[in-house]
Protein backbone atom coordinates (compact mmCIF):
# COMPACT_ATOMS: atom_id res chain seq x y z
CA UNK A 1 0.00 0.00 0.00
CA UNK A 2 1.36 3.40 -0.98
CA UNK A 3 1.63 6.40 1.34
CA UNK A 4 -0.65 9.43 1.65
CA UNK A 5 -0.02 13.18 1.97
CA UNK A 6 -2.18 15.62 3.90
CA UNK A 7 -1.39 19.28 3.28
CA UNK A 8 -2.42 21.42 6.22
CA UNK A 9 -2.45 18.26 8.33
CA UNK A 10 -1.78 20.16 11.56
CA UNK A 11 -4.96 22.18 11.10
CA UNK A 12 -8.57 21.60 12.06
CA UNK A 13 -9.78 19.22 9.36
CA UNK A 14 -6.44 17.52 8.75
CA UNK A 15 -5.92 16.68 12.42
CA UNK A 16 -9.37 15.16 12.71
CA UNK A 17 -8.81 13.08 9.58
CA UNK A 18 -5.48 11.79 10.87
CA UNK A 19 -6.90 10.83 14.26
CA UNK A 20 -9.78 9.01 12.60
CA UNK A 21 -7.49 7.09 10.25
CA UNK A 22 -5.24 5.96 13.09
CA UNK A 23 -7.90 5.25 15.72
CA UNK A 24 -10.20 3.37 13.35
CA UNK A 25 -7.54 1.27 11.61
CA UNK A 26 -8.16 2.97 8.29
CA UNK A 27 -4.48 3.51 7.58
CA UNK A 28 -3.72 -0.17 6.87
CA UNK A 29 -0.08 -0.34 5.69
CA UNK A 30 0.10 3.34 4.77
CA UNK A 31 2.41 5.97 6.15
CA UNK A 32 0.93 9.42 6.65
CA UNK A 33 2.96 12.46 5.60
CA UNK A 34 1.91 16.00 6.50
CA UNK A 35 3.05 19.16 4.73
CA UNK A 36 2.20 22.22 6.80
CA UNK A 37 3.73 25.67 7.19
CA UNK A 38 1.85 26.17 10.50
CA UNK A 39 0.24 29.42 9.36
CA UNK A 40 -2.91 28.38 11.22
CA UNK A 41 -2.00 24.78 12.02
CA UNK A 42 -0.80 24.04 15.55
CA UNK A 43 2.29 22.06 16.54
CA UNK A 44 0.33 20.79 19.53
CA UNK A 45 -1.95 18.97 17.07
CA UNK A 46 0.85 16.66 15.95
CA UNK A 47 0.00 12.96 16.17
CA UNK A 48 2.57 10.30 17.05
CA UNK A 49 3.61 8.14 14.14
CA UNK A 50 2.86 10.77 11.51
CA UNK A 51 5.65 12.31 9.41
CA UNK A 52 5.36 16.11 9.67
CA UNK A 53 7.29 18.27 7.22
CA UNK A 54 7.34 22.04 7.68
CA UNK A 55 7.02 23.66 4.28
CA UNK A 56 4.82 25.45 1.77
CA UNK A 57 2.56 23.94 -0.84
CA UNK A 58 4.21 25.93 -3.61
CA UNK A 59 7.41 24.01 -2.86
CA UNK A 60 5.76 20.58 -2.65
CA UNK A 61 7.92 19.08 -5.40
CA UNK A 62 11.02 19.56 -3.21
CA UNK A 63 9.39 18.57 0.07
CA UNK A 64 9.36 14.78 -0.28
CA UNK A 65 11.83 12.05 -1.13
CA UNK A 66 11.51 11.40 -4.83
CA UNK A 67 11.62 7.64 -4.18
CA UNK A 68 8.51 7.77 -1.99
CA UNK A 69 5.35 6.78 -3.84
CA UNK A 70 2.05 8.33 -2.84
CA UNK A 71 -1.37 7.33 -4.10
CA UNK A 72 -3.59 9.94 -2.41
CA UNK A 73 -3.15 13.58 -1.44
CA UNK A 74 -5.68 15.38 0.77
CA UNK A 75 -5.30 19.10 0.08
CA UNK A 76 -6.41 21.07 3.15
CA UNK A 77 -3.43 23.43 3.22
CA UNK A 78 -4.95 26.66 1.92
CA UNK A 79 -5.88 30.05 3.29
CA UNK A 80 -9.41 29.63 4.61
CA UNK A 81 -11.11 32.73 5.94
CA UNK A 82 -13.54 35.05 4.17
CA UNK A 83 -13.49 38.47 5.83
CA UNK A 84 -9.75 38.51 6.56
CA UNK A 85 -8.93 37.56 2.96
CA UNK A 86 -9.41 41.23 2.01
CA UNK A 87 -6.53 42.10 4.34
CA UNK A 88 -4.38 39.11 3.38
CA UNK A 89 -4.98 39.11 -0.38
CA UNK A 90 -1.30 38.64 -1.29
CA UNK A 91 -1.08 35.51 0.83
CA UNK A 92 -4.45 34.28 -0.45
CA UNK A 93 -3.13 34.44 -4.00
CA UNK A 94 0.15 32.75 -3.07
CA UNK A 95 -1.50 29.99 -1.07
CA UNK A 96 -4.76 29.33 -2.90
CA UNK A 97 -3.72 30.09 -6.46
CA UNK A 98 0.03 29.51 -6.75
CA UNK A 99 0.35 26.91 -3.98
CA UNK A 100 -2.67 24.93 -5.07
CA UNK A 101 -1.59 25.02 -8.72
CA UNK A 102 1.69 23.40 -7.65
CA UNK A 103 -0.18 20.75 -5.64
CA UNK A 104 -2.36 19.98 -8.68
CA UNK A 105 0.70 19.81 -10.92
CA UNK A 106 2.47 17.52 -8.41
CA UNK A 107 -0.49 15.11 -8.29
CA UNK A 108 -0.78 15.06 -12.06
CA UNK A 109 2.94 14.49 -12.60
CA UNK A 110 3.19 11.65 -10.07
CA UNK A 111 -0.20 10.01 -10.74
CA UNK A 112 -1.56 10.83 -7.27
CA UNK A 113 -5.28 11.06 -6.62
CA UNK A 114 -6.21 14.54 -5.35
CA UNK A 115 -8.86 15.06 -2.69
CA UNK A 116 -9.65 18.77 -2.66
CA UNK A 117 -11.39 20.65 0.14
CA UNK A 118 -13.63 23.05 -1.75
CA UNK A 119 -15.67 25.74 -0.04
CA UNK A 120 -19.37 26.48 0.26
CA UNK A 121 -18.45 30.18 -0.15
CA UNK A 122 -18.71 29.49 -3.87
CA UNK A 123 -22.48 29.24 -3.49
CA UNK A 124 -25.20 31.48 -2.09
CA UNK A 125 -26.89 34.74 -2.93
CA UNK A 126 -23.85 36.00 -4.86
CA UNK A 127 -20.62 34.46 -6.17
CA UNK A 128 -17.05 35.56 -5.49
CA UNK A 129 -17.87 37.94 -2.65
CA UNK A 130 -14.29 37.78 -1.37
CA UNK A 131 -10.75 37.02 -2.55
CA UNK A 132 -11.03 33.73 -0.66
CA UNK A 133 -14.25 32.65 -2.42
CA UNK A 134 -12.86 33.62 -5.82
CA UNK A 135 -9.60 31.73 -5.28
CA UNK A 136 -11.40 28.57 -4.18
CA UNK A 137 -13.67 28.61 -7.23
CA UNK A 138 -10.65 29.01 -9.54
CA UNK A 139 -8.92 26.05 -7.92
CA UNK A 140 -11.94 23.86 -8.69
CA UNK A 141 -11.86 25.05 -12.28
CA UNK A 142 -8.15 24.24 -12.59
CA UNK A 143 -8.59 20.75 -11.14
CA UNK A 144 -11.25 19.93 -13.70
CA UNK A 145 -9.08 21.28 -16.50
CA UNK A 146 -6.13 19.14 -15.38
CA UNK A 147 -8.42 16.13 -15.55
CA UNK A 148 -9.27 16.96 -19.16
CA UNK A 149 -5.72 17.94 -20.12
CA UNK A 150 -3.67 15.32 -18.29
CA UNK A 151 -6.05 12.76 -16.76
CA UNK A 152 -5.73 14.00 -13.17
CA UNK A 153 -7.67 11.81 -10.73
CA UNK A 154 -9.66 13.84 -8.22
CA UNK A 155 -12.61 14.09 -5.88
CA UNK A 156 -13.82 17.60 -4.97
CA UNK A 157 -15.39 17.85 -1.51
CA UNK A 158 -17.44 20.91 -0.61
CA UNK A 159 -17.46 21.71 3.12
CA UNK A 160 -20.26 23.73 4.70
CA UNK A 161 -19.44 25.57 7.94
CA UNK A 162 -17.57 22.76 9.62
CA UNK A 163 -17.24 22.75 13.42
CA UNK A 164 -15.99 20.44 16.16
CA UNK A 165 -12.82 19.29 17.90
CA UNK A 166 -9.62 21.21 17.03
CA UNK A 167 -11.54 24.12 15.50
CA UNK A 168 -9.94 27.55 15.87
CA UNK A 169 -11.73 29.43 18.65
CA UNK A 170 -9.83 32.71 18.93
CA UNK A 171 -8.32 35.31 16.62
CA UNK A 172 -9.11 36.42 13.11
CA UNK A 173 -9.22 32.87 11.70
CA UNK A 174 -11.83 31.53 14.11
CA UNK A 175 -15.24 30.41 12.82
CA UNK A 176 -18.57 31.37 14.35
CA UNK A 177 -19.12 28.16 16.33
CA UNK A 178 -15.57 28.30 17.65
CA UNK A 179 -15.98 31.96 18.60
CA UNK A 180 -19.28 31.34 20.39
CA UNK A 181 -17.83 28.30 22.19
CA UNK A 182 -14.82 30.25 23.44
CA UNK A 183 -16.94 33.21 24.52
CA UNK A 184 -19.39 30.91 26.30
CA UNK A 185 -16.65 29.07 28.21
CA UNK A 186 -15.15 32.42 29.24
CA UNK A 187 -18.63 33.60 30.32
CA UNK A 188 -18.44 36.47 27.88
CA UNK A 189 -21.26 38.01 25.87
CA UNK A 190 -21.56 36.34 22.48
CA UNK A 191 -20.84 38.63 19.52
CA UNK A 192 -23.11 38.39 16.48
CA UNK A 193 -22.12 39.99 13.21
CA UNK A 194 -24.95 42.25 12.06
CA UNK A 195 -27.72 41.73 11.16
CA UNK A 196 -27.71 38.20 12.60
CA UNK A 197 -30.41 36.81 10.33
CA UNK A 198 -27.92 35.47 7.78
CA UNK A 199 -28.44 31.70 7.60
CA UNK A 200 -26.00 28.81 7.48
CA UNK A 201 -26.01 25.03 7.60
CA UNK A 202 -23.44 23.70 10.08
CA UNK A 203 -21.73 20.33 9.57
CA UNK A 204 -19.87 18.42 12.27
CA UNK A 205 -16.27 17.45 11.54
CA UNK A 206 -16.94 13.75 12.15
CA UNK A 207 -19.57 13.77 9.40
CA UNK A 208 -17.16 15.57 7.07
CA UNK A 209 -14.36 13.05 7.69
CA UNK A 210 -16.76 10.19 7.05
CA UNK A 211 -17.81 11.79 3.77
CA UNK A 212 -14.27 12.49 2.61
CA UNK A 213 -13.20 8.88 3.16
CA UNK A 214 -16.22 7.61 1.27
CA UNK A 215 -15.36 9.96 -1.59
CA UNK A 216 -11.79 8.63 -1.69
CA UNK A 217 -13.09 5.12 -2.28
CA UNK A 218 -15.50 6.15 -5.03
CA UNK A 219 -12.98 6.94 -7.79
CA UNK A 220 -15.29 8.98 -9.99
CA UNK A 221 -13.78 12.48 -10.55
CA UNK A 222 -16.88 13.97 -8.97
CA UNK A 223 -18.06 16.85 -6.79
CA UNK A 224 -19.43 15.94 -3.36
CA UNK A 225 -21.41 18.13 -0.96
CA UNK A 226 -21.00 17.51 2.75
CA UNK A 227 -23.62 19.61 4.49
CA UNK A 228 -26.16 19.21 7.22
CA UNK A 229 -29.50 20.11 5.59
CA UNK A 230 -30.75 22.16 8.55
CA UNK A 231 -30.34 25.93 8.34
CA UNK A 232 -30.03 28.30 11.27
CA UNK A 233 -29.65 32.05 11.52
CA UNK A 234 -26.67 33.27 13.52
CA UNK A 235 -29.07 34.58 16.15
CA UNK A 236 -30.64 31.14 16.48
CA UNK A 237 -27.19 29.61 16.96
CA UNK A 238 -26.34 32.13 19.68
CA UNK A 239 -29.62 31.36 21.43
CA UNK A 240 -28.67 27.66 21.57
CA UNK A 241 -25.92 28.64 24.03
CA UNK A 242 -28.49 30.20 26.41
CA UNK A 243 -26.18 33.17 26.75
CA UNK A 244 -26.45 36.92 26.35
CA UNK A 245 -25.37 38.30 23.00
CA UNK A 246 -24.67 41.62 21.33
CA UNK A 247 -24.20 42.79 17.74
CA UNK A 248 -20.96 43.86 16.09
CA UNK A 249 -20.41 45.59 12.77
CA UNK A 250 -21.21 43.83 9.52
CA UNK A 251 -18.23 42.25 7.79
CA UNK A 252 -17.26 42.56 4.16
CA UNK A 253 -17.71 39.50 1.94
CA UNK A 254 -20.28 37.67 4.07
CA UNK A 255 -23.14 35.83 2.33
CA UNK A 256 -26.76 36.12 3.44
CA UNK A 257 -27.32 32.42 2.90
CA UNK A 258 -26.04 29.26 1.29
CA UNK A 259 -28.43 28.09 -1.39
CA UNK A 260 -29.81 24.59 -1.64
CA UNK A 261 -27.76 22.73 -4.22
CA UNK A 262 -29.06 19.78 -6.18
CA UNK A 263 -26.56 16.95 -5.78
CA UNK A 264 -26.28 13.17 -5.63
CA UNK A 265 -23.95 12.82 -2.63
CA UNK A 266 -26.45 10.99 -0.45
CA UNK A 267 -27.46 8.56 -3.19
CA UNK A 268 -24.01 7.74 -4.57
CA UNK A 269 -22.03 7.74 -1.32
CA UNK A 270 -24.75 6.62 1.06
CA UNK A 271 -23.76 9.62 3.15
CA UNK A 272 -25.77 12.01 5.27
CA UNK A 273 -24.99 14.18 8.27
CA UNK A 274 -25.71 12.41 11.56
CA UNK A 275 -24.65 14.96 14.20
CA UNK A 276 -26.88 17.93 14.98
CA UNK A 277 -25.52 21.32 16.00
CA UNK A 278 -27.64 21.55 19.16
CA UNK A 279 -26.30 18.18 20.37
CA UNK A 280 -22.73 19.43 20.01
CA UNK A 281 -23.49 22.72 21.75
CA UNK A 282 -25.08 20.78 24.65
CA UNK A 283 -21.75 19.01 25.19
CA UNK A 284 -20.08 22.40 25.56
CA UNK A 285 -22.60 23.80 28.04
Amino acid sequence: MKDIIITGGAGFIGTNLINYLINNNRVEARNIFVLDNFYTGEKRNKVNGVNYIKGNTWDIENSFNKNTRFDTLFHFGEYSRISKSFEDIDYVMKSNIYGTSKVIEYCSKHNIKLIYSASSSKFGDKENLSPYAWSKSKAVELIKNYNQWFGLKYEICYFFNVYGKYQIRTGGYATVIGIFEEQYLRRETLTIVKPGVQSRCFTHIDDVVDGVLKAVEHNSNHEWYFKNPKYYSIIQVAQMFDSEYKFVDERKGERWSTCNIENDTKELLNWEAKIELIDYINTVK
